[in-house]
């Protein structure tokens, strides 16, 4: 009966192995919860009155491991609202917290959401003094880490540095959005394959980026970003919404020659946008798509659809077109220079 045990559990879909089992722990006065697998995740280091009276810069190094009963457990996740602890600090400590620089643990899989944060409300303090945090301006992320969370600087309201290693698949909606600062991203990995909503937006960005068509596109990505002066989107046909909205020093936009569609806002608000390539299959306009940038002083031929506000704000000076099926309320508002409108070649 014993043999046959093993196979018996998994006809029934239950593993023969042990299920993992995890057990929680303080060591140096650091909470952990240690996995029976040899992973640990760093719940929460409650020393964090030590860096209250630095007064000179200091960094914050993760501990990649911690050892227990004679066995070395590698930590591969962190707990979200882990440092939250340090922004809740009095006041007057705060001011005096020398804590700049945070290094997360190598063998870490996902940043995740709020390190600084409560991610549940608190009554005592609210939300606005929960978020409220020092001085810190760097995170160093570790070569291993596939995921970046949402909100994860939320209240390092003077971050401004982060790096985006090799092997990072994929970014969560607005994970950099720190209530007026702007974090620098020296550059976008190779490896990516997906970029929530708002990924990088508010964020200094670098002067050129390529966007490969398998890297799948939320909504804003790109918006509100800058130093990004030329965009290409080789091998996309369609251009998601907002995705470079109110980029303020965008100059050029290289789409690809097979691009028919570009979403609403797509490139809305980017005021400084002159040149824009590979538009003769160009066919629809989503709303505000081209809103207050300078590209287009007559309208392209191909364009068969144009919604609300697509070109208003533009300095079109005619539009002659024989194939536009549709043209959307205030599709040319404020086209100061606009002289000249000719429908269907009459």
């Amino acid at each position: 009966m014993t043999k046959l045990l093993p196979a018996l559990l998994l006809a029934i879909g239950i593993s023969a192995s042990a299920a993992v089992t995890t057990k929680e722990v303080t060591i140096n006065n650091i909470i952990y919860e240690l996995n029976s697998d040899g992973t640990a995740t760093f719940v929460k280091d409650n020393n964090f009155r030590q860096f209250s009276a630095l007064s000179s810069d200091t960094t914050y190094v993760f501990p990649s491991s911690v050892r227990y009963n004679a066995r070395d457990y590698t930590i591969t996740a962190l707990t979200p609202g882990c440092l939250y602890r340090w922004a809740c600090l009095p006041y007057e400590l705060k001011e005096r917290c020398g804590l700049r620089r945070v290094v997360l643990p190598s063998g870490l899989v996902e940043v995740p959401t709020g390190l600084f944060i409560n991610t549940t409300y608190d009554p005592h303090i609210g939300w606005e003094q929960a978020e409220i945090y020092s001085q810190l301006n760097t995170i160093v992320v570790p070569v291993g880490v596939q995921r970046i969370a949402a909100r994860v600087t939320a209240g390092c309201k003077n971050m401004h540095t982060i790096n985006l290693p090799e092997g990072l698949k994929e970014i969560e909606g607005r994970p950099f959005d720190n209530y007026g600062s702007q974090i620098h991203i020296a550059g976008i990995p190779k490896s990516l394959e997906r970029l929530g909503d708002g990924a990088l937006s508010f964020c200094e960005l670098p002067q050129t980026l390529t966007i490969p068509a398998s890297l799948q596109l939320g909504y804003n990505v790109f918006g509100e970003s800058t130093n990004l002066q030329e965009i290409s989107f080789p091998g996309r046909t369609s251009i998601p919404a907002a995705v470079v909205y109110s980029a303020a020093d965008l100059t050029t936009v290289h789409l690809d020659p097979a691009t028919t569609t570009l979403g609403a806002s797509a490139f809305a608000n980017c005021t400084k946008l002159t040149t824009m390539t590979g538009t003769d299959n160009l066919q629809h306009i989503g709303a505000s798509a081209l809103k207050g940038t300078k590209v287009f002083t007559t309208l392209l031929p191909s364009i068969t659809t144009i919604d609300a506000r697509g070109f208003s704000e533009t300095p079109l000076t005619s539009v002659n077109s024989t194939s536009l099926t549709k043209i959307g309320d205030f599709a040319f508002a404020d086209c100061k220079d606009l002289k000249s409108v000719t429908l269907g070649g009459s």
